[in-house]
């Protein structure tokens, strides 16, 4: 196992972007010093090559949730090193049977697995353990989380800047937030990681059902991205909502969280992380539903405004299908359609990601020659060399 820390440092921003806001009049947004009408004028960042993120992405620190012989430890860490980006790991207890009786003896009747509980027990741990730690804002992912080998060189800072232009606008402070993604007072959660189809699971979604101005009426985001797939080789409900949406192709889009199912990858800060951990949101007597999830709770608080909540669409994070890569022993890819099965399968890639790692094409064992190769080669100039995909 390999782990690498690098110093933590502010960054600057330096691009294209165009950045388009309209406030508008729900209740959601009260925090808001803007007025309903307003609008924001487009903004454009240009300037010199981009600087990378640091080594945890601009938060205090970059948590995986990971059990004890988590069998998806091994990828995470080689990918992290590969990218150079700092994991930490907090230490969980090997949950049992009582910690599943005292979970559901609280939470009420319910019908959810002993892999679905143990994996909100871990988050809540994982919470309580960014807590303790006294650092400000923490990214919490899940250990079969996959990304795109320019995750830190080039798709962050892109984000970040767009996010910071768009809180700092949003939610003026007095002095200048010296936050890598802007002013701090107006976001609960950030998702990195999700599957925000813009509805409930099982309810249409896509061309037909939502219309430019759902999203254009919002405060929002484009952010040009050329590691952003073509609609083609995403996942279709992703490829139908944005089309819906009028977003271009190529482009990242942030936006205020629909329906952020998935707790994949999510920002947290110290007061968002105690909010979740209460039982207005997910603690273990927090109201539920008979079928319910984690990420279930974060979407019902995120949709009912008890939480800010923040989605940047397609995800940079998303998990990798199979029994073996989730957390809660669920195989996510079961009963999906077969435009869905063909579609992962001629491009050997995770959903939404252009170049990753669930291949293994980037695996270097522990042979440092090579991962000194693969971070200069694949990490910071972002060549895709894979059999038949090799960039120049």
């Amino acid at each position: 196992m390999i782990e690498e820390k690098m110093s933590a440092r502010h960054l600057k921003t330096a691009f294209l972007v165009c950045v388009v806001f309209i406030v508008s009049s729900l209740g959601f947004w009260s925090r808001s010093s803007l007025s309903a009408s307003q609008k924001l004028s487009s903004q454009s960042f240009n300037g010199e090559k981009f600087t990378p993120a640091n080594s945890t992405l601009g938060f205090g620190a970059l948590l995986a949730v990971s059990p004890p012989s988590s069998p998806r430890r091994h990828a995470l860490l080689q990918q992290a090193n590969v990218t150079e980006i700092d994991i930490t790991i907090p230490e969980l207890p090997v949950w049992t049977e009582e910690d599943e009786a005292g979970f559901r003896a609280v939470s009420g009747q319910s019908t959810m697995t002993k892999g679905m509980i143990f994996a909100w027990l871990s988050h809540l741990r994982v919470l309580e353990w960014f807590l303790s730690s006294g650092l400000e804002t923490a990214l919490i992912m899940e250990d079969d989380m996959d990304w795109d080998i320019r995750l830190r060189s080039q798709q962050i800072p892109r984000v970040a800047a767009a996010f910071r232009t768009l809180f700092n606008l949003t939610y003026p402070s007095p002095s200048p937030s010296d936050f890598y993604y802007g002013a701090k007072t107006g976001w609960d959660i950030l998702y990195f990681g999700h599957f925000d189809r813009w509805n409930w699971l099982g309810a249409e979604t896509g061309v037909g059902v939502q219309i430019p101005s759902d999203l254009t009426s919002r405060p929002h985001a484009f952010i040009p991205d050329a590691t952003v797939p073509p609609r083609y080789n995403m996942h279709p409900t992703t490829a139908n909502v944005l089309t819906a949406l009028d977003v271009p192709s190529y482009t990242r889009i942030i936006h205020p969280s629909k329906f952020p199912f998935g707790s994949w990858a999510y920002a947290v800060n110290r007061a968002s992380a105690a909010h979740i951990l209460s039982n207005d949101v997910a603690a273990a007597a927090a109201p539920k539903w008979q079928q319910d999830s984690l990420d279930n709770a974060l979407n019902r608080a995120c949709a009912s405004g008890i939480l800010h909540c923040w989605t940047v669409n397609p995800e940079i994070f998303h998990h990798k299908e199979g029994r073996v890569n989730s957390l809660i022993d669920y195989k996510s890819d079961d009963g999906e359609p077969e435009a869905v099965v063909r579609q992962r399968n001629r491009t050997g890639e995770t959903d939404e990601i252009s170049c990753g790692f669930a291949s293994g094409d980037f695996e270097f064992g522990g042979n440092m020659t090579r991962l000194q190769f693969l971070r200069q080669e694949v990490g910071r100039k972002g060549r895709c060399l894979k059999p038949g995909r090799e960039e120049a």
